[in-house]
């Protein structure tokens, strides 16, 4: 997708994160009529530059993994949100959430994917946030690049 974009600099947020989760749910299509996965993002149609959205998209890209591959056991039903916006103060949030199991309340043995969010949000200069009292809710604040109006 990246290398698709018009310019090789900037790609359109909106669309790039609406395209890679689209994806993901076409990866796990036996899980698609079980697992509803909306996408939002404010302003949509705003041209970020690629060393933005590469680690954007990475952490985007490993939160929805796990929310598929772990928060819906079985059968279960539910759904993924993810919702970027302007938070104010010069910074933006991303929130990824979904209406699973939840992860465990006890911290579980670092993973590997645990280590990438982490280096992830570092490189955003961001924070985050876990709620895990109804599925698992996922919130990282970070300043915004200059292209978004914060």
């Amino acid at each position: 997708m990246l290398m698709q974009s018009a310019d090789l600099e900037t790609i359109k947020l909106g669309e790039y994160l609406r395209d890679l989760c689209q994806s993901l749910a076409t990866l796990y299509t036996a899980r698609q009529s079980e697992v509803a996965l909306t996408v939002t993002v404010e302003p949509h149609d705003v041209p970020i530059k690629i060393d933005f959205a590469i680690p954007l998209g990475l952490l985007v890209m490993e939160l929805v993994t796990n929310a598929y591959k772990h928060a819906f056991p079985s059968d279960q039903h539910g759904t993924i949100d993810v919702s970027l916006a302007i938070a104010g103060e010069g910074r933006a949030r991303l929130v990824v959430s979904d209406t699973g199991i939840g992860m465990p309340t006890l911290p579980p043995p670092v993973t590997v994917g645990q280590q990438v969010i982490a280096e992830l949000v570092d490189q955003l200069d961001g924070e985050m946030r876990v709620d895990r009292n109804q599925g698992t809710h996922f919130t990282v604040t970070f300043p915004c690049p200059p292209e978004l109006p914060c």
